[in-house]
């Protein structure tokens, strides 16, 4: 995730940031998403200490040559592989504490909601939300997220959420997409298989969904 763009005279666009995983080596190809932009890694520096190559957990400056002179900002994605770019987010949400201090799923239901998800900031629009377990004293909620601007996420990724004046939750995402013939009482049976980490029964149930059309 970038989290800082400059430019430096001999060298052209820099842009700073963690590498989450992987490994990123000078010369790979690289995609920065949302943008569709193309573009090759120059030159790779970690604490004014320059390297030919980086491992995940490394915090990097990466100086990179842009096939397209498009605007970089802090948010966007740089991968060597084609990145998942989304709108449409669904995902559990955690709520942890006593239970009289927790939010009732009507209180969440179709409000502005501010995402953030790497280094990324972004408005959206909680649609619907529901009760769907209470694990290990966090109550588990599935809720679908629209967002105003394209993020990149996949399933399993960690994101915080902001809501009304002040408050503010964890999630996971479950999933990227929702086929229309996923109806939303199936959809929550997907997820409370997917909360409970039963991802073969989840997959079984997802089939079995599509094949009933």
């Amino acid at each position: 995730p970038i989290d800082r763009v400059f430019s430096k005279a001999g060298y052209g666009v820099v842009i700073t940031g963690t590498l989450v995983r992987g490994r990123l080596a000078v010369g790979h190809s690289i995609f920065i998403e949302p943008g569709g932009i193309k573009g090759r890694v120059r030159g790779l520096e970690t604490f004014k200490t320059q390297l030919e190559q980086a491992l995940a957990g490394q915090r990097l400056a990466v100086n990179i040559a842009l096939k397209e002179q498009k605007p970089l900002n802090r948010g966007q994605v740089i991968s060597t592989s084609a990145l998942p770019v989304v709108q449409t987010i669904i995902a559990n949400l955690q709520q942890v504490g006593p239970r009289s201090e927790w939010v009732k799923e009507k209180e969440l239901i179709d409000q502005e909601v501010r995402l953030y998800h790497g280094t990324a900031e972004c408005l959206g629009h909680l649609r619907w939300c529901e009760a769907i377990a209470d694990v290990d004293q966090r109550r588990q909620l599935v809720a679908q997220i629209a967002l105003h601007d394209p993020v990149v996420a996949e399933p399993g990724d960690k994101f915080v959420l902001r809501y009304a004046d002040e408050g503010i939750t964890g999630g996971t995402v479950l999933m990227t997409a929702r086929p229309r013939w996923l109806t939303r009482q199936k959809l929550n049976e997907l997820a409370k298989k997917l909360v409970t980490d039963d991802s073969v029964g989840a997959a079984i149930l997802f089939v079995r969904c599509a094949s009933q059309l």
